[in-house]
């Protein structure tokens, strides 16, 4: 059963990205879990100071205040509700998870109904809305879920006892005595540490395309699984089952710290939402916060927040904002000067000498703006 098969094209382009020798795999200082720890509790230590129950922080907590506040404050004050995308989601992992264990071929149909079944009885509030669903309703659950079953066993290499597959692997780091929780909880572990030697692979099964949110979850994950462990992970992936594909990332210390600062900082953010919720700024999303070497070393605070990495949907912060418009300007000012003064453009109305000094100083002061902010 453990012997390996043949590996279609799609599962063995997995394994080439996700794989790894033993030459390959990267070996840590055994003092980056202390340093990290006391980094993160120095910061945090201030933040936490006057609460009286212990800031958990997840990776829904970090993607809504490092996006936009006031649609997290929204969301963390509605209640929770089930969806058909929702229970597709949960449907889906949970008959990936069967599949570890199942015997003989895994018939992804058959995965499917069993995920449904134990579903419907062991968590109550999917149980419930289950039973609310009418026959239509639970026949394209099903298939949407057979659907994204079936990529997984076609596209996914068969996930081998000597892999150490784990599904739904909880992590949890405390810091501060309790006071301050990371957790999270990943879809899919590969591999094992061998000392300080990574080895583990950390995987979220994802439907639908990418997303810098994706990044930046899996790096929470990562930070979390150092700071419990003590070795990081080797590698982090994001498995697309709609397109069959894998968006993995190399585990560095860089990564690592900047996944830590990304934490501190919305930390921060989360405790002065909660004292005034007034304070939350719309902003559109999403948004990833990134690294950039060394760049992010020194405190981050209220008033020092991570670098940002222009993404789809969302460029910049405030004052990146006020840069882009200023850029804006000058790039305008620069096309009225090509077309009316030197007439070449196909609307010039001939060359004005006396507007080209003002014209110069105009775009002196655009460039000037940025250093008085």
């Amino acid at each position: 059963m453990d012997e390996p098969a043949a590996y279609n094209p799609a599962q063995q382009e997995v394994v080439d990205l996700l794989g790894a020798g033993p030459e390959e795999r990267p070996t840590f200082d055994a003092g980056l879990r202390v340093e990290l720890r006391a980094m993160l509790e120095d910061e945090l230590e201030p933040v936490v100071a006057g609460l009286d129950e212990p800031l958990w922080v997840a990776k829904r907590d970090l993607a809504g205040v490092h996006g936009c506040e006031v649609r997290h404050l929204a969301e963390s004050e509605s209640r929770f509700a089930w969806s058909p995308p929702l229970a597709r989601g949960v449907v889906t992992h949970k008959a990936i998870e069967l599949s570890l264990s199942w015997r003989g071929e895994p018939v992804p149909g058959d995965l499917v109904d069993e995920a449904i079944a134990r579903l419907g009885a062991g968590e109550a509030s999917l149980g419930d809305w289950l039973a609310t669903c009418d026959d239509g309703d639970l026949a394209e659950l099903r298939a949407a879920a057979v659907e994204r079953v079936t990529a997984f066993v076609e596209c996914f290499p068969p996930l081998r006892s000597r892999w150490y597959p784990v599904t739904e692997a909880k992590l949890r780091a405390e810091l501060l005595d309790g006071r301050v929780v990371l957790a999270g909880k990943v879809d899919l572990s590969l591999g094992k540490a061998d000392g300080t030697t990574a080895g583990k692979v950390l995987i979220d099964l994802k439907t639908g395309g990418f997303a810098p949110s994706h990044l930046d979850d899996l790096r929470f994950y990562a930070l979390v699984e150092t700071l419990r462990l003590g070795t990081p992970p080797r590698k982090l992936a994001s498995y697309y089952l709609d397109g069959a594909r894998a968006h993995p990332e190399d585990v560095t210390e860089d990564l690592l710290e900047a996944a830590a600062r990304r934490v501190v900082a919305g930390a921060t953010r989360l405790v002065e939402l909660r004292d005034d919720p007034s304070v939350a700024r719309t902003r559109p999303g999403p948004v990833a916060v990134v690294y950039y070497g060394g760049a992010l070393r020194g405190s981050v605070g209220p008033k020092s927040q991570p670098p940002l990495q222009p993404t789809a949907g969302y460029m910049v912060r405030e004052r990146g904002i006020a840069l882009l418009a200023i850029f804006g300007n000058i790039i305008t000012a620069w096309s009225w000067f090509g077309v009316n003064m030197l007439g070449i453009g196909l609307h010039a109305y001939g060359f004005m000498d006396a507007a080209f000094k003002w014209l110069m100083l105009f775009m002196a002061s655009q460039v000037a703006l940025p250093m008085r902010t």
